[in-house]
């Protein structure tokens, strides 16, 4: 790849990446949403009420131009009364993935007392702690609200009550909050109600997420950049080192000329022995020693007849004994 290509294909991933970058965080809010809607329409429904402990709340579900209707006649005989309908996702433990949103809404309307209190679980299975034939072994992962904040429920704020870790003896390592394999959804009201008619009209459950987290994103982005730099650190060093070698090249050419310029300089192209130029280079090499005190000794040749040999047999001929003479010279 020329130096040309390399700048012209970096400005177009450096441009590619930052554009991705902030398309990703743009759109992040707008554009990456998924949500999983529970009704009535999708599953099946029960109710639970404190009956099954032999309290008094009767529950009975009916259908509503909006979902379903809720309606429960509170009696406080027990002492944790409660009246609930609960969502059947999965009866074999193959439920949903709830993990992969952070935050639910619920579209409900209730009639009843001031100021209720709801409640909320999500009940996981797990061949870890879940029993056959045992649906309150499955993980309560519970949340309380009140009838504001349906809107908007952080699924930060669950958790795993105690009596459930208490009554099935589980470790601490089992009090944290699962829904990866939700298999229902309860909704309801709780020990805090007080005793009368309630009812509660639920129209559907909203879960809301990315469709990729933003700690993923950053993971990706960063790594898209990560990957660029390398590429880049990796063809710039790959371009310098050629860039090297070319110069390095360049420079023994330069330095092969110039030895070859310095012979044709200083040397005679027929014989191949020293001209004149050399000649007084080495004269005034001399010099400097002799007054160094060393001993000199030049040898001065004239060859016979020279003239005579190019006027008879050509210059042809007197360039041959030329070339024999400093042939013969430099082998004495």
């Amino acid at each position: 790849m020329s130096d040309k290509a390399f700048r012209k294909l970096n400005i177009f991933l450096s441009i590619f990446c930052l554009a991705i970058t902030l398309l990703s965080l743009v759109s992040f809010d707008k554009l990456m949403n998924k949500s999983y809607v529970i009704d009535p329409d999708k599953y099946p429904t029960l109710v639970n009420t404190d009956s099954i402990h032999n309290g008094g709340t009767i529950g009975s579900l009916r259908s509503s131009k909006d979902g379903i209707e809720l309606q429960c006649d509170f009696k406080r005989t027990y002492s944790k009364p409660f009246c609930e309908v609960e969502f059947v996702i999965s009866k074999e433990g193959k439920g949903l993935d709830l993990s992969t949103y952070d935050s639910v809404t619920i579209n409900m309307d209730y009639k009843g007392q001031e100021n209720p209190r709801f409640r909320f679980y999500i009940r996981n299975f797990d061949e870890g702690y879940s029993v056959k034939g045992d649906a309150m072994s499955n993980k309560f992962n519970r949340l309380d609200f009140s009838l504001p904040d349906a809107s908007h429920i952080d699924l930060g704020y669950f958790n795993v009550p105690f009596w459930w870790i208490d009554h099935y003896n589980r470790p601490v390592s089992d009090s944290a909050v699962d829904i990866t394999n939700a298999v229902s959804v309860e909704l309801g009201l709780g020990a805090s109600t007080l005793a009368g008619h309630h009812s509660l009209n639920i129209s559907s459950i909203v879960f809301h997420g990315k469709i990729i987290s933003k700690a993923v994103l950053g993971e990706i982005l960063v790594g898209l950049w990560v990957i660029y730099a390398v590429y880049y650190v990796c063809c710039a060093l790959h371009i310098a080192r050629r860039n090297k070698r070319r110069l390095a090249q360049q420079q023994r050419h330069l330095t092969q000329e110039i030895e070859e310029l310095k012979v044709k300089a200083t040397t005679d192209p027929l014989t191949g022995c020293r001209n004149r130029t050399e000649a007084l280079d080495t004269f005034y090499d001399f010099e400097w020693l002799a007054q160094q005190g060393k001993m000199i000794h030049v040898a001065l040749f004239d060859l016979d007849h020279f003239k005579q040999i190019n006027d008879q047999h050509g210059h042809e001929v007197g360039d041959k004994v030329l070339i024999q003479f400093v042939t013969t010279a430099n082998e004495t």
